[in-house]
């Protein structure tokens, strides 16, 4: 059971990471976001704060918020970001600031899996 468990995290890691690659395959066009402000959502492990991201495209205008709890002063209220968006469907976009964090995240995850299924595997 604990291999199977262990090579889900890993698959879930791997697929989140190529997830990454393909955002950035296809967000292909440049511009620069205005953060308007955050969205705060609360748990039990605490407060975490959305940056809430302002961008128009092709005379549409367009309000996302990040993937990722983001930092106020990492994305301060007002400041501009660069973003990348999907030219073909605007609402997809990745930030180069909250994705180097993400992908951090994933290769730890798939890292630490990796390590879970092969030492799981010795022992089966």
């Amino acid at each position: 059971m604990g291999f199977v468990t262990s090579f889900l995290f890993f698959a879930f890691g791997v697929w989140s990471l190529i997830k990454i690659i393909f955002l950035r395959i296809k967000c292909k066009y440049q511009m620069e976001a205005i953060v308007d402000g955050y969205k705060e959502e609360t748990s039990d492990d605490g407060i975490f704060c959305y940056a809430i991201f302002s961008y128009s495209f092709d005379g549409k205008s367009y309000v996302k918020n990040s993937k990722l709890p983001v930092s106020k002063s990492k994305f301060q209220e007002g400041s501009y970001v660069k973003l990348y968006i999907d030219p073909e469907v605007p609402d997809n976009f990745y930030c180069p600031k909250e994705t180097a964090s993400e992908l951090i995240l994933y290769l730890i995850w798939t890292g630490m899996s990796c390590i879970g299924v092969y030492a799981l595997g010795i022992n089966l």
